[in-house]
């Protein structure tokens, strides 16, 4: 091998290691703070790979060790990268990888009625697998039960499917009530409960208040079904190229 050819070479493995790194983050997008530490650790283990690789080609060593160790060196920053990847969303990385591979497995346990329990490698498979009937979005109502104005007693958890003209729901368990000034929900299961919220409450996205008086806290959440990070958006090509979708 030449000095060009080594050059090269080395530059290759260094361009290619280090987009390993951008990969990771496009899987896993959701670093906060500590993503600070990403790709100063990227660029450090990178270096001291291809500095390893460097004086192993000075030294003459054979081209399949050279070959061999690059292609472990390439794996093993790979993973490494992966466990020190930090996410503020759905886990670390590992173990969001896990649970893709356990939906996967019993995709067919996925059950539209059930949307509120998913996990986010659930939420996918749920997105794909009933993606002929999905409604425009789905929103989870919790009430609480407070103790005092920061202590919860009583958590109550509530789905609500949002179609174009209509919106659906467990009237066993919920019951809504929508008027020109406020937005009255009853829980039948809860002793026949009775709330007063503001108008247009169960239309909102991520947001909640707390009736002191009346020991209450009330916050809603909405789901329109987006694919939010890479892991989700390949994990959801994969289950279309493997899996059949519900009719």
């Amino acid at each position: 091998m030449t000095t060009t050819k080594q050059q090269i070479a080395l530059t290759l493995f260094f361009v290619f290691s280090l987009l390993t790194e951008q990969f990771i983050w496009y899987l896993f997008p959701f670093t906060g703070l500590g993503g600070l530490i990403c790709w100063p650790s990227a660029i450090i283990l990178v270096s001291c790979s291809t500095y390893l690789l460097f004086r192993l080609i000075k030294k003459g060593s054979s081209k399949i060790l050279l070959v061999g160790l690059s292609f472990t060196l390439f794996i093993l920053q790979f993973i490494f990268l992966l466990y020190i990847h930090p996410q503020g969303y759905g886990g670390e990385p590992i173990d969001q990888l896990k649970r893709y591979a356990k939906t996967y497995r019993k995709y067919n346990q996925v059950d539209f009625d059930k949307f509120d329990s998913l996990n986010n490698a659930d939420r996918v498979a749920f997105i794909y697998k009933y993606k002929s009937k999905l409604p425009k979005s789905i929103s989870t109502l919790y009430i609480d039960t407070l103790i005092s104005s920061y202590t919860n007693q009583y958590e109550r958890q509530y789905t609500i499917y949002n179609y174009d003209n209509s919106t659906i729901y467990d009237t066993s368990k919920l019951r809504v009530l929508q008027t020109d000034t406020s937005t009255f929900v009853q829980e039948p299961l809860n002793h026949n409960a009775r709330h007063k919220l503001y108008k247009g409450f169960i239309n909102d996205n991520g947001v909640g208040f707390s009736d002191t008086l009346n020991k209450y806290q009330y916050n809603i959440s909405k789901d329109s079904f987006d694919l939010k990070s890479g892991a989700e958006k390949i994990f959801y090509n994969l289950l279309s190229w493997t899996k059949k979708a519900s009719r």
